[in-house]
This record gives C-alpha cells, sequence and structure tokens, in this order.
C-alpha cells in the first residue's frame, strides 16, 4: 500500500502542468482547461481528453469538490493509469465551484488516479487533505505567483 508520505505533489504535477492564471472563468471550462494541459504536458493521450473531462465533470454532479478556503480538487480514476496525475491552475477573479463555505475557488488541483490502484487513490487524497489542513499550505498557495513559483511551492510542501 502506497502511504500519505511518498506522494510527491511536485511529482504528481510538473512545472509543465501549472496554470499561473486560467482563462476559464465556469467550472466546466477550467476542467478542460486542466485536462488540456494534462494532454499537451503527455500524462494522458489527447484521445482521453473528453472522457477525462465527462469523468471529472460527472463525478463533480455527485457533490462538489470545492472543499472551502478558495480550494477546489476535482478529481476521478483512470483505467491504464500506472501513478496518478495532475495539474493545477489559479483563478484571480475566482470560479464558482459550488463550494462548501460558498466562496469562489481561486485555486484548482485536479487529479486523476489509477482505477487499478486504488491504494494510490486513497494516498494522494490523504495526502492533500493532510497538506491542506496546515495553515500556512493555504497561505502561502494564495501569495505564490507564476508557473515556477507555484511549482517550487509544490517541491518545497512535499518535504512538510
Amino acid at each position: 500500500m502506497t502511504s500519505n508520505s511518498e506522494i510527491q505533489l511536485a511529482e504528481i504535477i510538473p512545472e509543465e502542468m501549472v496554470i499561473p492564471e486560467l482563462k476559464a472563468v465556469k467550472k466546466e471550462a477550467a476542467v478542460r482547461e486542466l485536462v488540456a494541459a494534462l494532454a499537451a504536458g503527455g500524462a494522458i493521450t489527447k484521445s482521453k481528453i473528453k472522457k477525462v473531462t465527462d469523468s471529472i465533470l460527472e463525478r463533480e454532479k455527485l457533490g462538489s469538490t470545492g472543499i472551502g478556503n478558495s480550494i477546489a480538487v476535482p478529481h476521478t480514476k483512470l483505467p491504464g493509469l500506472k501513478e496518478p496525475v495532475g495539474a493545477f491552475g489559479r483563478s484571480k477573479e475566482g470560479i464558482d465551484f459550488a463550494s462548501l463555505d460558498g466562496a469562489a475557488t481561486h485555486s484548482i488541483f485536479l487529479f486523476l488516479s489509477p482505477s487499478d490502484f486504488p491504494d494510490k487513490h486513497v494516498a494522494l487524497m490523504g495526502r492533500f487533505v493532510t497538506l491542506i489542513r496546515k495553515g500556512d499550505f493555504v497561505s502561502f498557495l494564495r501569495q505564490t505567483e507564476g508557473e515556477k513559483a507555484l511549482h517550487d511551492f509544490l517541491v518545497e510542501v512535499d518535504g512538510w
């Protein structure tokens, strides 16, 4: 079983999958933009963009992944993956993710986990929950600007 401490966000979300300012202003468009970043970065094939996007949006219908503190974590499981992959996007204006606290979402972490290895999904989500409970994580995330700086922040929190 994969443990939370083995999960490295900076490996799951490489620098080329960080979007410092999303063009999207709506949830569906933000999901599409982040999934497109996964394909552009080679994490998924372009032929899977629609399937992945549809799967994430279907998951959103079950309950919002807007978890509060201006963070959303849309996610789904995908057959054929060996390891979790992800993309991160920021919206200065904010996007309505029907967040639990009713506030606009500014930071979106999109994750795909291998459906054949459910323990990896549990470990990823557990690691993420551990991080967002730390006040410094949320505070520093809001203050960090730019693709490289945001990725460097992920590298830093991997040591927490």
